[in-house]
């Protein structure tokens, strides 16, 4: 399924990426592992995997903007464009929509998370320090997305800038909290009640 995957996901974007003496046996695939279902539902089935997060990524990045604070969506299956959905990542990674997968991405999917899944029993994962090739320092956080049928899906990465904030002087510190602070939304109707006496 994730070759087939990689197959769909790519030819939309980058032209198709089997070269075509390859087709008779892609094709033998398909026909070998009854694939042509998922063939056909391929996007339907990846929304279905990603939507809800890919809102988490969205609204948590809405909320935590202008404070150096990045969230990334990997989608591992395809990792010509493995980013499926980054916010505030341009003043951190430089990340883009659609960027490939990073060395990290690909060294954890290589050994399917062996050593993260370690790491997460011990719980060291969870707020490690992390250095960007440019020299930039971040406070990481990295979660697989696993599902009952596909197995490993996704990596949830969220980073902040530890580095840049650390360094901000008393004026940089005021507008940073300013950022932390700012709200957008309107509350709820609910939520302006008073709480009811239990």
């Amino acid at each position: 399924m994730d070759l087939v995957y990689l197959r769909e996901d790519n030819r939309r974007y980058l032209g198709d990426v089997l070269p075509t003496d390859s087709t008779k046996l892609y094709e033998q695939l398909i026909d070998k592992y009854a694939l042509e279902e998922f063939q056909a539902a391929y996007s339907q089935e990846t929304r279905r995997l990603f939507r809800n997060v890919e809102r988490i990524v969205n609204d948590l990045g809405d909320t935590l903007s202008g404070i150096k604070f990045e969230i990334l969506l990997h989608d591992v299956r395809n990792p010509l464009r493995s980013i499926i959905a980054v916010k505030n990542a341009q003043e951190v990674s430089g990340r883009r929509l659609y960027d490939p997968s990073t060395r990290f991405v690909v060294q954890y999917v290589k050994h399917q998370g062996k050593h993260l899944i370690e790491a997460m029993e011990s719980g060291s994962k969870v707020a490690y320090p992390k250095q960007f090739t440019q020299g930039k320092k971040v406070k990481a956080t990295t979660t697989p997305l696993y599902d009952d049928g596909y197995g490993l899906i996704g990596i949830l990465c969220f980073n902040i800038d530890i580095e840049t904030v650390g360094a901000l002087d008393e004026d940089g510190k005021r507008n940073f909290f300013a950022n932390y602070m700012q709200t957008q939304g309107e509350t709820p109707e609910f939520e302006r009640e008073e709480a009811p006496v239990v």
